[in-house]
């Protein structure tokens, strides 16, 4: 059964018998072979009984503590998994699952820094747990802490060089430090490995467009991107401004009221409308704004640069925003369940408080 998860999509399965009287019946083999299968199928509650069921005749069954920790947090239940990760770790400290895990429950509690030492004890326990690197990587880009982003994201290369989401990541950690040559480098080589890779796309659009002043053939790779995922609603906004920027009045309104069907955000269409009410009428005012915002030209060319030296600065702020922590002592936190003679389990000092809000 696979473990490692960033994203859970929660599911549910009626069972019609009565669970109690089955599971009486069964032996603790029967049990977890029965438990597996809820968890395949998405019957989380139901496992988590089973589970318990074979912790009430073995409480240092191992297995069983992990799948139910991890029945609730695939349930969406993270407060009801920390509990149960922290009872796996203390038969199996030495688990780099349990330490991931952990991570991406702290990280769902909003306990960023206790998110980023779990994530950092799961990649010392086992280096060659790619999630786990990728999640850390994602922590530290959000946290601002660029270098050590970076740093995790090329280990991830040096074991799968083919690695997309280490790709293009990198190449917006690249751009965050305008190192664009190499934040080029990177995106090539991520679409070269999988050229469906929208996220890819749409970066490659931004450098063209932000870093290397080619509109035209940022238009492209926005579209191209927005074809693979079409209610992707940054896509839309990028592709409009660089349209704009061509001087495309009538192309930037179509794709900005596409924009609108994606969008649930209030404030956000209130602003792409008057968006459209600029370009529809540069000379009238934006719905109850009484200011004035003129459309940019093609011709104007001192407004294309204004827009585009606006767009870079948006870029440097947006490109090190990924998706995937402040304990001053994760292990204390978590009690007696690790063995420090050997030293394994130091951890990553805490960081700051998180940066960077959510992309669009």
């Amino acid at each position: 059964m696979k473990t490692r998860h960033r994203r859970i999509v929660q599911t549910t399965c009626v069972i019609l018998l009565s669970l109690v009287w089955i599971l009486s019946a069964q032996s603790t083999e029967d049990l977890m072979s029965t438990g597996g299968e809820m968890l395949r199928n998405g019957a989380y509650s139901q496992a988590a009984t089973v589970f318990r069921k074979v912790l009430a005749r073995d409480p240092s069954n191992f297995e069983a503590q992990f799948n139910l920790g991890f029945a609730y947090l695939a349930w969406g239940r993270a407060d009801k998994a920390l509990p149960e990760f922290k009872k796996a770790a203390g038969i199996n400290p030495r688990s780099s699952e349990v330490w991931a895990n952990l991570g991406i429950i702290y990280e769902n509690l909003g306990e960023t820094n206790k998110a980023t030492d779990a994530l950092a004890q799961a990649v010392n326990l086992d280096p060659g747990n790619l999630e786990a690197r990728i999640n850390l990587a994602t922590m530290y880009a959000n946290l601002d802490h660029l270098n050590q982003a970076i740093t995790q994201f090329e280990q991830v290369l040096e074991i799968d060089g083919s690695n997309t989401t280490a790709l293009t990541n990198l190449a917006k950690l690249m751009s965050a430090k305008e190192r664009f040559e190499e934040a080029r480098h990177y995106l090539e080589r991520a679409i070269q490995n999988d050229p469906t890779n929208a996220e890819a796309q749409w970066e490659m659009g931004n450098l063209l467009f932000r870093s290397e002043n080619k509109p035209e053939e940022a238009v492209k790779r926005y579209r191209t991107a927005i074809r693979m995922q079409p209610n992707s609603q940054v896509y839309y906004d990028d592709l409009g401004k660089a349209l704009e920027a061509l001087g495309k009045t009538d192309e930037a309104i179509e794709v900005y009221k596409k924009y609108l069907v994606y969008l649930n955000d209030a404030l956000k269409k209130d602003r792409i409308r008057e968006r459209i009410a600029y370009l529809e009428n540069p000379q009238g005012t934006a719905p109850g704004s009484g200011a004035r915002t003129p459309v940019v030209k093609r011709e104007d060319k001192k407004q294309i640069e204004l827009l585009r030296d606006e767009l870079r600065e948006e870029g440097k702020a947006e490109s090190a925003r990924m998706t995937v922590g402040d304990s001053k002592d994760l292990l204390g936190d978590i009690g007696e369940l690790t063995d420090d003679d050997d030293g394994d389990y130091d951890l990553i000092g805490a960081a700051k408080k998180r940066a960077a809000e959510e992309k669009e």
